[in-house]
């Protein structure tokens, strides 16, 4: 039999070239291009392969010879790897046939699986390792995570990042003016909001009502069951509360208050407080200080002061007896 056959197309020209094996046809060769076991050749592809378990291997010859495939469309054009039907596209190593990753006939990219593992997300990762994913900047630049939409835009100072940066700090950073919730069994426990305040238990904002003033306060804790609060432990000595003004200060000067009220809705209504004051002749060494005690009268929400305890220990200002309950 004839192993090299030119294949006329009916007329006097010739329209393939065929390369036979054991009676059967191996390669062709016409005007599309190059087929290996087809007869059919796809238009568009200049080398088209068919049969079981099709492939093509491409070998370095000797140790340390690298393999290439290389793609160069046009200008202007665009460089295409995929498949032709409803399948999925697999990434193998060694020589096996398990997928180390798969583009799915979805669009999803499946990292350590062939299916997707659920939630209907585009980037999956599956594996035996507790570490999924590892980012790592190679100088001592930062190492960022950065999250966008259509809305933030798509800048360097857009959205939300999760990073390391330079000085080797960890930074949770939204650039956008919003706030960043932690949440637990699908519930919100955590808010930073937009002015930067701390919103532990609740997500809208009290505004006490302190003194006639309403004072939205750097930090709340909002509790919804009898004795929910704030605990302060310390395992190797007394536990404090440290009330602090950041600054040298003369006489009469307001340091820290510690105030009671109650109210429906965001602004509640102040009943009581303890106020601490500075009670110094000032100079070096005066560090002197007082406690003011102070109640609203019923139909009041501006207390007054009571009684003090003065820089030496004495009471002053209070009236009637001490077990006066009236």
């Amino acid at each position: 039999s004839r192993n090299l056959q030119a294949v006329h197309d009916g007329s006097d020209g010739i329209s393939a070239l065929r390369l036979d094996l054991a009676d059967s046809e191996r390669l062709r060769i016409n005007s599309s291009g190059v087929g290996i076991g087809t007869s059919s050749l796809t238009s568009g592809r200049q080398l088209t392969l068919s049969g079981n378990d099709s492939g093509l291997q491409i070998s370095g010859s000797a140790s340390g010879a690298n393999s290439y495939i290389t793609i160069t469309p046009g200008s202007s054009a665009s460089a295409y790897v995929g498949t032709t039907n409803n399948t999925n596209l697999n990434f193998v190593t060694n020589g096996a046939t398990t997928s180390r990753m798969t583009i799915d006939s979805s669009g999803r990219l499946l990292l350590g699986s062939t299916s997707s593992i659920g939630g209907d997300t585009i980037f999956q990762v599956q594996g035996s390792g507790n570490r999924k994913a590892h980012f790592h900047q190679p100088d001592s630049g930062g190492s960022i995570a950065q999250f966008t939409n259509t809305t933030t835009g798509t800048g360097t100072s857009d959205g939300f990042e999760v990073s390391l940066n330079g000085s080797e700090d960890g930074q949770v950073w939204l650039y956008e003016s919003g706030n960043i919730k932690f949440g637990t069994a699908n519930s919100e426990r955590l808010r930073l909001d937009s002015s930067g305040r701390m919103l532990l238990g609740g997500s809208s904002v009290y505004n006490p009502n302190i003194d006639g003033i309403g004072y939205a306060n750097r930090m709340q804790i909002v509790g919804g069951a009898t004795g929910d609060g704030l605990t302060i432990a310390n395992t190797a000595d007394f536990a404090r509360i440290n009330l602090i003004r950041n600054a040298n200060v003369g006489d009469n000067t307001e340091l820290g208050t510690i105030s009671w009220g109650s109210e429906s809705g965001q602004n509640p209504l102040e009943r009581a407080r303890i106020q601490c004051f500075s009670d110094t002749t000032g100079g070096s060494g005066g560090r002197g200080g007082e406690l003011r005690l102070a109640t609203s009268a019923d139909g009041s929400y501006q207390p007054t002061v009571r009684g003090r305890i003065i820089a030496n220990g004495n009471l002053t200002g209070f009236t009637g007896v001490y077990n006066d309950t009236t």
